[in-house]
């Protein structure tokens, strides 16, 4: 099995690409690449993609994911309620009944977190997932993707869910190698 001559970690200077991933310019771009992306699969399923968006950090005074949770209300224009954040921070108040919620309600539609639902958190109608941080851990990356295989439970028609790697693809091809999951390239 090639996956046992894979290293688990893999190794690049994250503080070069956390200083390019987390540029309010580039991230604006992102978000509003999404919102397309968001748009036309509203218009073919008849619904808006729950969507994970994986933030660099949650750190006071420069938080990545309160960055981008301001940028996808400014660009998607639904409301507070609309997109949130769910991470372990102290400003984060009672995050499991949002995990809750974000499964079980339409809002939250779009949730971002730094690590707090990569693993162990079933939300089986999740159709889009976006990393904007890097990952180094091949079993932080299946997990990661993991969130995205379940069925869906409020949309049964769920035949699939999208990744944007907002790395050049870097990630996915990278991790393409070093994990058991198949995927199909982007269109």
């Amino acid at each position: 099995q090639q996956l046992d001559f894979l290293e688990d970690e893999r190794s690049f200077n994250t503080t070069e690409i956390e200083r390019k991933v987390t540029a309010p310019d580039s991230n604006r771009k992102v978000i509003e690449e999404l919102k397309t992306y968001a748009i036309e699969h509203e218009a073919k399923y008849g619904r808006f993609p729950k969507t994970l968006i994986f933030a660099t950090n949650d750190l006071p005074h420069t938080s990545h994911a309160d960055q981008l949770v301001n940028l996808c209300r400014e660009v998607f224009g639904r409301g507070e309620s609309f997109v949130q954040k769910i991470t372990g921070s102290p400003t984060v108040d009672r995050p499991l009944k949002r995990i809750r919620e974000f499964r079980n309600r339409p809002n939250p539609a779009i949730v971002v977190t730094v690590d707090m639902l990569s693993t162990g958190v079933d939300i089986p109608d999740l159709e889009f997932i976006v990393f904007l941080r890097p990952v180094k851990s091949r079993i932080l990356f299946e997990q990661m993707l993991g969130r995205g295989t379940r069925k869906g439970e409020n949309h049964p028609d769920k035949s699939h869910f999208t990744v944007f790697d907002c790395f050049d693809g870097t990630l996915l091809e990278y991790f393409r190698e070093a994990s058991a999951f198949t995927a199909e390239a982007p269109e």
